[in-house]
């Protein structure tokens, strides 16, 4: 129900606690105090460089707005258990958001990413998108892809002349339009994978695949992520 239609009906102290709430879950890279008998959230425009200063009167103590520990000077240090997963990370071969530091894995698709947070970053060496010299996609990926989309697509090859003809054109559409902002037109789609390939949940009915490069993703992703 749209906002505008049940303000006039709450006390001035509801739609207070309302819109703090409503800035708070739309914040994506969102810094709590540190101080575990505190957390409170600390919105960013009281941010002073990579100070959080807890707004509490009871406590106004700075949180780091990168590691969310105490404020400290210098760069953050990782904690014993942050450097195993790093560690693991790394063996994984998941990169690091530049922008909030939040580890990403890619199944498919090119080597440019867009974080939850915004920012864009090269998957390859995880410098900030277009700063690099790092390959924009890996061919083993973009092949999968190619293939999942032939797949989905639902026409059978009749020989496998023709499938591997099927997948050089999906293929080379991928490499054509591999920084696809998907702001094309987009298309509903019932059959084939339901899989959304964003937040990689299965969908029950339907998902939406955009018409440029085919990446499928479920409505909350295409509206929310994409």
């Amino acid at each position: 129900m749209p906002w505008d239609l049940v303000s006039d009906f709450l006390s001035q102290q509801i739609r207070d606690a309302f819109q703090a709430k409503q800035v708070e879950w739309e914040t994506q890279d969102r810094t709590y105090c540190h101080v575990p008998d505190c957390s409170r959230f600390i919105k960013p425009d009281d941010y002073v460089g990579d100070i959080a200063p807890c707004p509490n009167p009871d406590c106004l103590l700075n949180t780091c707005i990168k590691c969310k520990a105490a404020h400290h000077g210098g760069a953050c240090k990782d904690d014993e258990d942050t450097k195993i997963f790093k560690a693991k990370a790394k063996e994984e071969g998941y990169q690091q958001c530049c922008g909030c530091g939040r580890m990403v894995e890619l199944n498919t698709g090119c080597n440019h990413m867009t974080c939850p947070c915004g920012a864009q970053f090269c998957y390859v060496c995880g410098a900030k998108w277009k700063t690099c010299e790092c390959p924009q996609w890996n061919e083993e990926r973009l092949i999968e892809r190619a293939q999942a989309h032939v797949d989905n697509a639902g026409i059978q090859a009749r020989n496998a002349l023709e499938r591997a003809a099927q997948l050089n054109r999906a293929a080379q559409d991928l490499r054509d339009n591999h920084e696809c902002e998907h702001n094309q037109r987009w298309t509903r789609m019932t059959t084939g994978s339901l899989r959304c390939e964003e937040c990689m949940y299965t969908q029950h009915r339907f998902v939406d695949e955009c018409n440029r490069c085919h990446l499928r993703a479920c409505y909350r992703c295409r509206t929310n992520r994409l």
